[in-house]
């Protein structure tokens, strides 16, 4: 889980910088986090994904659980509780293997307000054994090949809500 969320969090920092770039007005970002089955979090870990992130240490908040086992609805649960409470705040959620980029940030921020969550389409891409077999015997698939991923309607597990919505949700 540890790769996952430090690839998670070099994407977000990427995606952070390049939002920052376009962005006159300063936006603060948070990254709260839950692990499963543990709580802890080094500080060596914690240091790589504010490295990664380009985010002070202490905007990355790692949300204790207290549970040996996930719980998808207990960790958006505890998120949601952690969650700025701002006018201006949007709390997006995103599993740990979804990419997330700058367009992501710029939606979320535009389209969430008191009234309104936002769910992305996302691209999903299958197992990579999967591929791997299937380019095996037919060669190289392009990114969006149907033997490589399909467009979704719905992001499983994503979506933007502002943050004090997120609260009383």
């Amino acid at each position: 889980q540890e790769d996952k969320l430090l690839r998670l969090a070099q994407a977000y920092g990427e995606a952070i910088q390049i939002f920052r770039a376009k962005v006159s007005k300063p936006v603060v970002f948070r990254l709260l986090v839950t692990r499963y089955p543990t709580d802890n979090a080094s500080d060596e870990l914690r240091q790589q994904v504010a490295t990664r992130t380009t985010l002070n240490e202490e905007n990355i908040v790692f949300v204790k659980t207290n549970a040996t086992k996930f719980n998808r609805a207990q960790a958006r649960n505890l998120i949601h509780a952690h969650a700025d409470e701002g006018d201006q705040s949007v709390l997006a959620m995103v599993d740990v293997d979804m990419s997330v980029g700058s367009r992501f940030l710029f939606t979320s921020l535009m389209e969430v307000n008191a009234d309104r969550m936002y769910f992305p389409i996302v691209f999903s891409n299958y197992r990579p054994s999967t591929v791997l077999l299937v380019e095996k015997f037919l060669g190289p698939q392009s990114k969006y090949s149907e033997h490589r991923g399909m467009w979704r309607g719905f992001g499983y597990g994503m979506y933007a809500i502002s943050g004090r919505r997120a609260r009383t949700f």
